[in-house]
């Protein structure tokens, strides 16, 4: 019987109003896929998915020895005050913009490192690729930011990563990585 039930793809979801395809509630909030499809999809979002969803993360993340109380640094796709890189007490993460140069970051980890040792990066393999081929070409920035003595691994997400970006993420910084892709829809 189960391959009489319908697939439903994605250009099904967004033919419909999004009260028809998501469930909004008093408590929900509204979320957007990062369309690197070329299509986002919007849909709402409970406070306790995306708890469900962190305690996802750490599970598989402890396969590269993560524990809520392991350091990383996150590259996000949005601007931050002063072109800094800030600290989420929430999600114990270090926050830094993809606007930011590289060199910028390798100088300022250079200083973080010192008192907190950074375990994990994370974000758009695109984006930690360039990061890795910037720092392979530039290994004495990395060498003094001290993120090749801490670095534990890698989290890929919100992209499905190419092998050739996987591949060079672990060749530069020696450590494993692990990828999730579609981490809105839970």
């Amino acid at each position: 019987d189960i391959v009489k039930i319908p697939v439903i793809t994605k250009a099904d979801l967004q033919s419909v109003p999004i009260e028809y395809r998501s469930c909004p509630n008093f408590i929900s909030y509204q979320v957007r896929t990062g369309g690197s499809s070329g299509s986002p999809l919007t849909m709402y979002k409970t406070r306790s998915q995306q708890i469900k969803e962190m305690a996802y993360y750490h599970t598989a993340w402890a396969d590269l020895d993560y524990s809520k109380s392991s350091l990383r640094l996150q590259f996000v796709g949005r601007k931050l005050q002063n072109r800094n890189i800030v600290y989420d007490i929430v999600k114990n993460e270090l926050i830094c913009s993809t606007q930011m140069p590289f060199d910028e970051i390798l100088i300022r980890l250079e200083e973080l490192n010192k008192e907190h040792k950074i375990q994990y990066l994370q974000g758009y393999p695109s984006v930690l690729y360039e990061f890795a081929l910037y720092c392979k070409s530039n290994s004495l920035l990395l060498s003094k930011s001290g993120l090749s003595q801490s670095l534990k691994g890698v989290f890929l997400n919100s992209e499905y990563p190419h092998q050739l970006y996987v591949k060079t993420i672990e060749s530069v910084f020696g450590v494993g990585v692990i990828a999730s892709y579609g981490h809105t829809e839970s």
